[in-house]
């Protein structure tokens, strides 16, 4: 099965990488707005791009009026502001500043993505327990690597109140395919610079099948350091990336069906057999229509699982080797 693998490494090599826009990836178009339920408080974001702003305080000062001992409106802040000192824009008029800092009592990394937001807030202590992403950039290619030009300023310590602690900003980029999810991840760490640095997260796959349709680019100004420091800043300005075109489903079926593992029968009723010279050391994960796993198997050579207990249906599986690529992905249908 390695055969596989590396014939697919080899189909896509052969595509070269090529320069993508990322949409307003300049910083230089902004929008405005206001957020808050009982106080307005302004809000900024670069065009195309999103923060957790709007939702800290839309989210804060309505959740906070409800408890017992109310939070009062000015403990929720903006992190994320349209940047025009020519010292910190590296190209154009504009860059965009993220800045750590406390959301009531809690201290939080500013946050810039081309995904929406979403703020996780409960009724119990700690009250607020993070932020997560949804969508992100559209994409018919398959992306390999964004860069960014920024400035980073670590903060100060929350108990001390002193600078020049340790602290890193973070840029992360996920590919997402609608069938299999996570499927590549890049992480580049911005350490302190008080000049322009070019920094780049190259995207790494997991998933060599798959195809990517949905790209997910998140800036934060802490996160890659143990310790979150108080008012860090990082500054972001001309973010761009590149893409190689993705591999035709007609050339991995040309790939897989040389040399694939042979999943049998389709329908089945109470048994599935495996059967590949080459499979020995692969795992193969059955999943159920909702995404949840179903059965796993190591394969040995030739095998059969049983699925006498599962429910009828159709259900998805990958088989992926030992270092947790995926190497062949199908569907088999259970009758009952």
């Amino acid at each position: 099965m390695k055969k596989i693998y590396l014939l697919f490494c080899a189909l896509t090599a052969a595509m070269g990488s090529f320069a993508q826009t990322v949409p307003g990836g300049d910083m230089e178009i902004w929008r405005s707005n206001t957020s808050g339920t009982s106080t307005a408080i302004g809000v900024q974001c670069p065009a195309s791009w999103f923060g957790s702003d709007s939702t800290f305080i839309g989210l804060g000062q309505t959740f906070g009026a409800l408890l017992p001992t109310p939070i009062p409106d000015d403990a929720w802040h903006a992190q994320l502001f349209e940047e025009s000192n020519p010292t910190y824009v590296h190209g154009g008029s504009h860059s965009a500043k993220i800045m750590s800092t406390f959301q009531d009592t809690l201290l939080f990394a500013g946050t810039m993505s081309n995904s929406q937001a979403n703020v996780h807030i409960i009724f119990t202590a700690p009250y607020i327990t993070g932020v997560s992403f949804l969508g992100g950039l559209l994409t018919t290619d398959r992306p390999m690597s964004v860069s960014a030009w920024t400035q980073y300023y670590p903060g100060k310590d929350s108990i001390t109140h002193l600078f020049g602690g340790h602290d890193t900003a973070l840029l992360t980029v996920t590919a997402i395919s609608r069938v299999g999810g996570t499927i590549g991840t890049g992480i580049a760490l911005i350490g302190p610079s008080s000049s322009w640095t070019q920094i780049t997260a190259n995207v790494v796959y997991t998933d060599t099948l798959s195809t990517a349709d949905t790209f997910r680019i998140t800036f934060a100004s802490s996160g890659g350091a143990t310790q979150t420091l108080d008012s860090s800043i990082l500054y972001v300005d001309d973010v761009t990336m590149t893409s190689r075109p993705q591999v035709s489903h007609e050339a991995v079926k040309n790939v897989v069906a040389n040399n694939a593992i042979k999943v049998y029968p389709n329908p089945a009723t109470n048994t599935i057999f495996f059967d590949g010279a080459q499979s020995a050391g692969l795992t193969c994960t059955l999943l159920s229509a909702s995404g949840q796993v179903a059965a796993t198997k190591v394969l040995t050579g030739k095998d059969a699982l049983d699925v006498s207990e599962l429910a009828g249906g159709m259900y998805f599986y990958t088989i992926k080797d030992n270092s947790g690529t995926t190497i062949q992905k199908g569907n088999v249908t259970l009758n009952r």
